[in-house]
């Protein structure tokens, strides 16, 4: 997902230059940013549910700290 992440934040830049340059115009970039934003949440979402699943996984293990 780090990788995800590297290329959403390089699409972004390359996007913000062409509607700077005037190749695309500002729908465009609005429609572009809206699904690099639905993608973020879904990468957000992806993490949330492995988090819960590891809690739930140490809830169900009888995980035990040992102090000391």
């Amino acid at each position: 997902m780090n990788e995800s992440q590297e290329l959403l934040k390089k699409q972004t830049t390359e996007n913000y230059k062409l509607f700077k340059n005037g190749v695309i115009n500002v729908l465009q970039l609005v429609d572009i940013l809206s699904r690099q934003v639905g993608l973020i949440n879904q990468m957000n979402s992806s993490y949330f549910e492995l988090l819960h699943f590891n809690a739930l996984y140490i809830v169900n293990s009888n995980y035990e700290v040992k102090n000391g």
